[in-house]
């Protein structure tokens, strides 16, 4: 049982196991009140609202908040200085030593969706093992770009690097990835990289395509029609359905001109896998490769 007073300070209590007949009414037993964690709900209702919320969280406003819920209360609709000033959820330390900020809380969707969302980066660019998204859809109104210029390498619409859960999910948005990227480039229409995460129960519907402008100046390159790469026995990718065009246009993506060393890992659903995929479908889909 949670007990939480007006201010949202919370108290876990349990009991030992009990047998009761029906229609026995047990009284609660008397306890001091103790909190144990602060209980935080963060509504969200509009796309200024989503952005302020990512700028307090990667600022460390909710460094000391857990549990930590947010939930969308309508479809949040992108413009033109909403897409300008997005910010991914979630960072890495700037500096060894320091503390990464990766998004630990529940981020519920409730149903809702994203739209006219046109971004280069990911509604989360890093989830921790305690990071929850679900329940969201990002619309076809969406244009999503994967294009990179600076040190990142994980592209996902909705997470770039994931090592928590997102489930039921849903991408019906188009993703073009180009650009010079700088690292190996992991790029998948739902997640970038999986380590010890899940994804599950989430669907894919638009057309995924690789251009011949994306270069790299690294040897590996993991693109898939779900997740790009599970780099963990532990990660998993399960009831997810991709029924999309997923391509690689013809044409160098390599800078290097030792092109022969490049390594490049492309699938329908995950690019490279050494976690486990089950009661996975691609469906009606065009694989096309031209390298």
């Amino acid at each position: 049982v949670r007990l939480i007073d007006d201010a949202g300070h919370y108290m876990d209590i349990s009991s030992k196991a009990m047998t009761i007949e029906a229609g026995e009414i047990k009284a609660m037993p008397v306890v001091e009140f103790v909190p144990t964690g602060t209980l935080v709900g963060v509504e969200i209702s509009s796309a200024e609202e989503l952005i302020a919320f990512a700028n307090a969280y990667n600022a460390g406003d909710y460094a000391d908040v857990s549990p930590l819920n947010v939930n969308l209360t309508q479809d949040i609709v992108f413009d033109d200085a909403t897409n300008a000033a997005w910010t991914p959820i979630g960072v890495k330390a700037a500096a060894e030593g320091e503390n990464d900020n990766y998004f630990n809380g529940y981020f519920n969707g409730a149903g809702f969706s994203i739209k006219n969302w046109n971004s280069v980066r990911p509604l989360f660019a890093y989830t921790s093992g305690d990071g929850i998204i679900e329940n969201l859809t990002i619309d076809a109104s969406c244009t999503l770009t994967a294009n990179f210029a600076d040190e990142e390498q994980y592209y996902g619409a909705f997470v770039g690097y994931h090592r928590g859960v997102l489930i039921n999910c849903h991408v019906n948005a188009n993703l073009t990835a180009s650009g010079n990227w700088t690292k190996d480039p992991h790029v998948g229409a739902l997640v970038g990289r999986v380590v010890v995460g899940t994804v599950e129960n989430c669907t894919v519907s638009g057309d995924v395509n690789i251009t011949k402008t994306l270069v790299t100046n690294g040897k590996t390159s993991y693109y898939g029609g779900a997740v790009a790469r599970i780099s963990n026995t532990d990660g998993v990718i399960k009831k997810v359905n991709v029924s999309v065009n997923v391509s690689h246009s013809a044409g160098s993506t390599y800078s290097s001109s030792n092109v022969s060393d490049a390594v490049v890992y492309y699938g329908g659903i995950v690019g490279l896998l050494a976690g486990t995929c089950t009661d996975c479908h691609l469906s009606d889909a065009t694989k096309k490769f031209f390298y």
